[in-house]
């Protein structure tokens, strides 16, 4: 499993701000970008990080395990 650290503080902001265009916002990058970049991190992690509805994005029980290792690998 490699991550890059792009990806890892994309996952993070969309946890944060609970919604992809917020996050992508929030970065100052596409939308596009931020999803497709967590789409690929969720497939390296073999697991589904997100739980993706109109309204936003919650973490699965998996991504919150997930983003509170990669909060401490970023910091």
């Amino acid at each position: 499993m490699s991550f890059e650290i792009r990806q890892l503080k994309y996952a993070i902001a969309a946890a944060d701000h609970g919604s992809m265009y917020r996050a992508a916002r929030a970065l100052d990058v596409e939308q596009s970008t931020l999803s497709r970049s967590i789409l690929k991190l969720e497939r390296a992690a073999g697991a589904k990080l997100f739980d993706r509805s109109r309204t936003g994005v919650t973490t699965t029980t998996a991504g919150g395990r997930f983003i509170r290792s990669a909060r401490a690998m970023v910091d």
